[in-house]
């Protein structure tokens, strides 16, 4: 099963970028504006008029270093995982994306790549103090 697998430096220590990956509401600071918790707990992407929502459910979560969740819905992402590993580095941190578990490597597949590299530099910038907003509102 092929994975995404995309590094980025942030320029703040991991305990500012860790609750930007593992809460709805720091998702929405970069991802998507529309974010609902369900009343079991997952947390709904909505994009396009909420056409298409991606359920995730929280899995692990270790303060600060490690965001696991599982994506519920959707064509492609139902059944893949997405995990944030945040390591310190001298200047920072170092952010590592997986996006994982996909059947297969897809033209979407492929699309998600780049979307997933746009995303990440916004997760930083929110990270950094900057107001990036969410990448689909």
């Amino acid at each position: 099963m092929p994975d995404l697998r995309l590094i980025i430096d942030i320029g703040v220590p991991a305990r500012s970028v860790f609750p930007l990956v593992a809460s709805g509401d720091g998702l929405a600071r970069w991802w998507t504006s529309d974010v609902i918790i369900t009343p079991s707990g997952a947390t709904e992407l909505g994009f396009d008029g909420r056409s298409t929502i991606y359920r995730l459910r929280a899995e692990t979560m270790m303060i600060p270093a490690h965001a696991a969740w599982s994506v519920e819905t959707g064509e492609e992402w139902a059944g893949t995982s997405i995990v944030f590993d945040l390591a310190p580095t001298d200047s920072g941190a170092r952010l590592t994306m997986v996006h994982g578990n996909w059947r297969a490597a897809t033209d979407f597949f492929h699309a998600c790549a780049a979307t997933w590299g746009m995303l990440l530099y916004r997760l930083k910038a929110a990270a950094e103090g900057e107001d990036p907003g969410p990448y689909f509102s």
